[in-house]
């Protein structure tokens, strides 16, 4: 199975809050392969519409093998998980519970912080 990945790294900004340098650590934003694209009917603040989106998740279509990888990072502050595959691969991993598992408009999500 293959995922859709982007790494969302944190900044370092000037008293003035321009950006003056990038740091280490990194949310991993995932999603499944199909899922990229996914308009998400009325789940938005205002009930909007919102799409699982290149912007977001969709960097880099990376393998299972690369992901175990990814998620052993001592960088990784965060995971944001949307589909069945990857949500499942977590768990399985020891990532997260049943019980933390949404669905937003039939899509598993999941998130996860490291500490």
């Amino acid at each position: 199975m293959k995922f859709w990945i982007k790494k969302h790294y944190e900044f370092d900004t000037s008293k003035e809050g321009e950006i003056v340098g990038k740091k280490e650590r990194y949310v991993l934003a995932i999603c499944d392969e199909s899922l990229l694209g996914r308009r998400l009917r009325g789940v938005g603040i205002e009930g909007e519409d919102s799409t699982i989106s290149k912007e977001f998740y969709g960097e880099e279509l990376i393998e299972e093998e690369e992901v175990l990888k990814l998620i052993e990072d001592k960088n990784l502050i965060a995971i944001n998980a949307m589909g069945e595959g990857i949500t499942k691969l977590l768990l399985e991993k020891g990532y997260g519970t049943t019980d933390q598992i949404r669905e937003i408009d039939g899509v598993k999500h999941l998130i996860v912080f490291f500490i």
